[in-house]
C-alpha cells in the first residue's frame, strides 16, 4: 500500500530540501507531461500505476465540461484551476457567480437552463443601467472575471489602500469607456454587491464611483 498526496502550493523548487534517504528527485510537470512521463516509464515505480494516471485524466476531462461552458483547455488559467465541476464551483477555492446561480436553480452547467439569454446576466445588467452613469459606455454583455484579474487598489486620501475584491472569486464583469475621457469604467458584481469604479488605461488612479448591495 502507498499514499499519493497533492497539494495546491507555490514555492521555488530551488528552495525545496530532499530527504536524501527517501526521495530520489523532485521537479514540476504539467498533468500532460506526467500522463507522458507514466507512458514511458519514467515514474518511480510506485507511481507508476495506471490507476493513477486514470485519475488525472478524469480530472483533466471534468475541465472540459465547465458549468458556464467556457472551454477549460482553451483557458490560460487551467494550470492552476481545480475545474468547477469538481469543485462545486469553486474552481479556485472562491466561490462563481455564475456557478452559484445554476446549482442553486438545480441545474448541473448553464446548459441545462432553456432560457435564450443568461437571466442572471440580464438581471445584473438591468441593476448596473439603473445606476445612471450616463457618460458610461452602453453594456452589452458580461464576462467572467477571476478577483486576481480585476481586483484593484483604490488609495483614500488619508493614504490608506483597499481592495474589495476577493482574488480567488469568479465575478460577473466587464470593463467600459468612458465617454469623452481615456479613462475606463470597470463594473464587477457577484451574488450580493454591485462594484463600479473609473481608472486610467493601465488600471491605476483607481477610483470607487459604486459599492452598493444587490437588489436579490
Amino acid at each position: 500500500m502507498y499514499d499519493v498526496w497533492v497539494f495546491y502550493i507555490d514555492v521555488d523548487i530551488s528552495d525545496i530540501t530532499l530527504q536524501e534517504t527517501e526521495v530520489v528527485d523532485v521537479k514540476w510537470v504539467t498533468c500532460e507531461e506526467l500522463i507522458k512521463m507514466e507512458r514511458k516509464g519514467e515514474l518511480h515505480p510506485l507511481l507508476d500505476d495506471s490507476s493513477v494516471t486514470k485519475k488525472i485524466i478524469l480530472w483533466r476531462n471534468s475541465m472540459r465540461n465547465s458549468i458556464c461552458g467556457i472551454d477549460c483547455m482553451k483557458c490560460e488559467l487551467k494550470e492552476t484551476c481545480f475545474g468547477c465541476a469538481v469543485t462545486d464551483g469553486h474552481p479556485f477555492h472562491g466561490g462563481c457567480v455564475l456557478a452559484a446561480c445554476c446549482l442553486s436553480n438545480g441545474y448541473e452547467h448553464c446548459g441545462k437552463c432553456h432560457n435564450e439569454k443568461c437571466r442572471l446576466k440580464e438581471q445584473v445588467i438591468a441593476e448596473f443601467c439603473k445606476l445612471g452613469i450616463e457618460d458610461m459606455e452602453e453594456i452589452t454583455g458580461l464576462n467572467a472575471c477571476k478577483g486576481s484579474y480585476i481586483n484593484l487598489t483604490y488609495t483614500f486620501s488619508s493614504g490608506q489602500t483597499v481592495k474589495l475584491l476577493d482574488d480567488d472569486k469568479i465575478y460577473l464583469g466587464n470593463q467600459l469607456s468612458k465617454k469623452d475621457s481615456s479613462r475606463y469604467y470597470g463594473i464587477a458584481a457577484d451574488e450580493r454587491t454591485l462594484i463600479v469604479s473609473e481608472y486610467d488605461a493601465d488600471g491605476s488612479n483607481a477610483e470607487i464611483i459604486v459599492y452598493k448591495k444587490r437588489n436579490v
